[in-house]
């Protein structure tokens, strides 16, 4: 018990005192079952986001009178920078930071940048595109997508560095958050829109596969308290699920679109011609490309199912087609004919993370991670390049959640030699184990505070298999516990916070 108790202290300790709470690497190992490029060791695949960050950052990290944004000049020499843009560099300077010692002082330059660019439908999102770096706030409307982003790199921000200092990131994060429900999710539906200025009946009625980021929805919901999160989840989940079906796609290739009409209704569809911006509206192409990350992501973090399901059905259509990643389909119909393009990052990173779901896919996810890795910088535009930094974040075990609250991460590797493996979700007053073993046997479950008193204690018998345990914390003060797990053949620690 001693012991425990030091090594509780120690742990506890170690989060208070480093100046980032989750410095780079974070080794993490996602939902049990998940997989890493397992041909490379840990040290190579964080050293591979290392060199690749420095390239990234040297070309499109920029600096406007300590205001930091992300040069989208080499895809619109009219544009220095966008929504989107912004929101990807504000994630990608969170996870960094540990590793870039300037991460937090870019970081809030970026915060700064945003805020001066406010857009015209909501003040308290960003205007969409920027021309030049004093164009003042108000002059275009938002996007999505990129509101997304940036809300939920300030509830990373609040998590990696605190918010008492100069910028309280977890109150703006949440006024973000606020207004994104207000003015880019349908309020009777409860699917995202397009952003702040659809207003109109046919507006209303869109919604964009590259905004379902499912991860985002269920962390805004642990932050804010509010409910309708999870419906924004729930009826994403919905909507996914049906274009996947073979009602709405007969091939029933997985692929989504870029865009979907009717996604107010239980039956979505998808666009044969032009509703924003080209006649491939309805294709799997440059919206739609990031949609095997995202998914993939969601499953990574919160182990829904579902999520599973649906990067797998993607993936499982792309190996049948080929297995080379220099010959994967980038840009189809979604029966995937009409194809046309290959070699494309910002598709083929995203289906890097979409490969992570399934162990079948170990050999196809380390060569596609070997041909994103030599994907040279040069031969891609910020697109491409800032997608695959932030998939090889997350392929390397780099992505975490911003409340452990919304986690799927273990303490433990998965060790296919153990007796056990063990993942944690934190709902809101319960916790749920996921044991999986290959042998029955009846298990200690003891959880202690941070200062190493028991708190709850729970024997419970375990099957061959995933065992699935709920316990209630409904009773426990916020902060940090420890799950000691016990065995006749083996033992693991892991840790939650309320």
């Amino acid at each position: 018990m001693k012991y425990f108790y030091s090594f509780v202290v120690f742990c506890l300790s170690t989060l208070i005192c480093y100046a980032q709470n989750h410095p780079f690497p974070q080794n993490l190992t996602y939902t049990l079952g998940t997989i890493k490029p397992d041909h490379k060791s840990i040290a190579q695949l964080n050293s591979d986001v290392e060199a690749y960050y420095n390239a990234w950052k040297a070309r499109y990290i920029k600096n406007c009178t300590g205001k930091y944004y992300v040069d989208f000049t080499d895809e619109d020499p009219s544009q220095i920078t966008t929504s989107e843009s912004h929101g990807y560099g504000m994630m990608i300077m969170v996870l960094i930071a540990g590793y870039d010692t300037s991460a937090k002082t870019i970081y809030d330059g970026m915060y700064n940048y945003y805020k001066a660019h406010y857009s015209s439908g909501n003040n308290k999102l960003m205007s969409w595109q920027q021309p030049n770096c004093s164009t003042a706030g108000g002059n275009d409307d938002s996007a999505t997508d990129g509101d997304l982003d940036i809300a939920y790199s300030l509830l990373l921000a609040d998590a990696q560095w605190g918010s008492t200092g100069t910028i309280n990131y977890l109150q703006e994060g949440k006024n973000i958050i606020n207004a994104i429900m207000v003015s880019e999710i349908n309020h009777s539906s409860y699917h995202t829109l397009l952003g702040d200025w659809a207003s109109s009946t046919a507006d209303l009625k869109l919604s964009r596969t590259s905004d379902f980021i499912l991860d985002h929805f269920k962390a805004y919901e642990t932050a804010t308290g509010d409910i309708h999160w999870n419906n924004v989840y729930e009826k994403t989940q919905n909507i996914v699920s049906y274009l996947q079906s073979a009602a709405a796609n007969p091939a029933l290739t997985g692929l989504l679109p870029d865009f979907v009409q009717n996604a107010n209704t239980s039956t979505p569809t998808i666009p044969t011609g032009q509703v924003l911006e080209s006649l491939q509206d309805g294709w799997y192409s440059w919206n739609a490309c990031r949609d095997p990350w995202r998914l993939g992501a969601d499953y990574l973090i919160t182990g829904d199912v579902r999520s599973k399901t649906a990067a797998a059905m993607i993936i499982n259509w792309l190996k049948s087609k080929s297995t080379n990643p220099a010959n994967f389909i980038c840009i189809t119909r979604l029966n995937g004919t009409g194809t046309a393009g290959q070699g494309e990052l910002a598709f083929i990173a995203p289906y890097m993370v979409g490969m992570m779901v399934d162990t079948a896919n170990q050999s196809l996810l380390n060569n596609t991670y070997d041909w994103v890795i030599n994907a040279g910088i040069n031969n891609f535009t910020y697109f491409h390049n800032t997608i695959k930094m932030l998939c090889l974040l997350t392929v390397s075990g780099n992505y975490w959640p911003p409340s452990a609250a919304t986690t799927g991460i273990i303490e433990n590797p998965v060790d296919n030699n153990s007796a056990f493996n063990v993942s944690i979700v934190m709902e809101a007053d319960e916790v749920r184990l996921n044991i999986l073993t290959n042998f029955n046997s009846t298990a200690s479950i003891v959880i202690y505070d941070a200062l190493g008193k028991q708190v709850l204690a729970n024997p419970e018998v375990l099957n061959s298999g995933n065992n699935f345990i709920t316990l209630s914390t409904a009773n426990l003060n916020k902060g940090l516990y420890i799950v000691y797990i016990n065995t006749d053949a083996d033992k693991k620690m892991i840790k939650f916070i309320k």
